[in-house]
């Protein structure tokens, strides 16, 4: 359902080439982020975690010395053995540091030309998938998802996309980081949402591209993201049978109101030295990517990553969660 609220078509982590020189992309969601492309490849840097390094270094190796069909075809014949679980523990480590320094890496966007024989998107986005058909989706959307938190929701925004055939409203949501789980490093906030006193003023217009950068995600910080009521909760809904809102109709995320979200960076476009982004939720499970917490209680009804209840304290909840995630780092 995603992809035909928008103008023009989304891709996560490979941006879509434009043939404008330094011109943003014409969109109307509520949320807009630019970034510059990378000058050196990989993305390594002084106080980087030595692990973290490490696993850049083996990557850009493995993307220059191997060609496309090389990489993927050996991707496509892999089995769940050490190997795959290396490649797993090593990818989730370098975006858990900093998911935009992955993904504008990926695109494989450089000013000072191309060195790979592979790009490292597609053999990123090939490897997510294999995993999905080898071990299943709970542990492939936590390689897919750039970003996992708790927090809780400070103000909202609607945006109307006059270019959607559906889901013509688009909310924005800026949040209040209670609990970082996946993405130490974050986007740098808009900010520009401020409410009246009869409450939060809606948007209009193309949305104005805001430069950003990586920040901490510490307990305190900015995150913001974009999502339609209009879209179905569940992600294999094709017929659209369910919506992001609440029993009355309402939207799905309010503020004051405590959530899990699971974020991910979605290309919107890109220019001769840029690539323009936004962070959408969902992908997975029956709640959009954003469970909410009610009285302490995390409501995952579906218990869709198997816990083996439902009703979960939120402390619980995350335990559980975080033990999946160390399984992958720590195979």
């Amino acid at each position: 359902m995603k992809r035909i609220i928008v103008p023009v078509l989304l891709v996560s982590s490979v941006f879509i080439a434009s043939t404008t020189r330094a011109q943003a992309p014409v969109y109307y969601g509520p949320l807009m982020y630019a970034l510059q492309f990378d000058t050196a490849v990989p993305p390594v840097h002084v106080g980087q975690p030595p692990a973290v390094t490490t696993a850049y270094l083996w990557f850009d190796e493995a993307m220059r010395l191997n060609t496309q069909a090389q990489v993927l075809g050996y991707i496509k014949k892999m089995t769940w053995n050490d190997t795959a679980k290396f490649i797993a523990s090593n990818l989730y480590q370098i975006q858990d540091d900093d998911p935009m320094a992955l993904d504008n890496w990926s695109g494989n966007w450089v000013k000072r030309g191309d060195p790979y024989k592979c790009e490292p998107g597609r053999a990123r986005n090939s490897f997510v998938d294999e995993v999905k058909n080898l071990v299943g989706a709970r542990t492939s959307i936590l390689l897919k998802t750039d970003f996992i938190a708790d927090v809780v929701v400070s103000d909202t925004v609607c945006a109307k996309d006059p270019t959607a055939y559906t889901a013509t409203d688009m909310v924005l949501a800026n949040t209040s980081i209670i609990d970082e789980i996946k993405g130490k490093n974050i986007p740098a906030c808009v900010l520009y949402m401020k409410a009246s006193k009869k409450g939060p003023m809606p948007l209009s217009g193309p949305a104005h591209p805001t430069w950003t950068h990586s920040v901490p995600a510490d307990s305190g910080s900015c995150l913001e993201f974009a999502y339609s009521p209009e879209w179905p909760s569940d992600p294999n809904d094709d017929a659209g049978m369910t919506h992001l809102t609440d029993s009355v109709g309402g939207w799905w995320v309010k503020p004051g109101k405590e959530y899990i979200i699971f974020l991910q960076l979605t290309g919107i476009g890109l220019d001769s030295t840029s690539g323009y982004f936004t962070l959408f939720p969902g992908g997975f499970g029956t709640m959009g990517g954003m469970y909410p917490v009610v009285s302490g209680i995390v409501i995952d009804p579906h218990d869709d990553f198997g816990f083996g209840a439902t009703g979960l304290a939120v402390a619980d909840w995350k335990s559980r969660l975080r033990a999946r995630i160390n399984a992958i780092i720590y195979p």
